[in-house]
């Protein structure tokens, strides 16, 4: 009786420590989701605004350059995302509680580090990178990207979002806040 109810719940898929871990360390970049979100509908508008007015992507005017490169707003992300992963838990004072947890030190500094650097990636790599495939569909050509989803594009994007989060990630454990860490980075 009490053998199989243990085997039942330590199988069950959802209930698994790294799962939690990871989920938790989602949960933690909350703002920078946040921010995310804003900076989407941002892009999205800055790409209707150059459809609806193809003059302002003239290359006489300076506007054009910013419209043109909306998305590296993008890029300022990784820094806050990989920042956040360990600085602002040793300012809170949570780091150390994290001892306590049933998975080992290294595979929660693992942890953080790959949702670090999969949030960067996702959000900042493959998200403008679909907006702008879009906003090309649309007729819309200006800045870097000139062909619809091209994967060098995102290949390209990738690399840079995920070697900016290891920085910011790297300076955060050197550092006791988000801010110091941003600016190590």
């Amino acid at each position: 009786g009490a053998k199989s109810v243990l085997q039942s719940t330590a199988r069950s898929p959802g209930r698994t420590p790294l799962r939690a871990l990871a989920w938790k360390e989602i949960q933690f970049h909350h703002v920078s989701l946040l921010i995310a979100g804003v900076v989407f509908v941002l892009h999205l508008m800055m790409v209707a605004l150059r459809k609806l007015n193809p003059d302002l992507l003239n290359p006489q005017r300076a506007l054009s350059v910013v419209l043109g490169f909306w998305f590296l707003l993008w890029l300022t992300l990784p820094f806050l995302l990989g920042s956040l992963a360990v600085a602002e838990e040793r300012k809170l004072g949570t780091l150390e509680s994290h001892l306590c947890l049933p998975v080992n030190r290294r595979t929660q500094f693992a942890v953080k580090f790959a949702v670090a650097v999969i949030l960067s990636v996702l959000l900042c790599a493959l998200v403008p990178w679909l907006i702008e495939g879009l906003g090309v569909i649309l007729g819309v050509r200006a800045g870097v990207f000139d062909t619809a989803f091209a994967l060098k594009d995102l290949a390209i994007l990738s690399a840079i979002s995920a070697g900016i989060a290891a920085l910011s990630f790297y300076a955060s454990t050197l550092t006791r806040n988000t801010l110091q860490a941003m600016g190590t980075a």
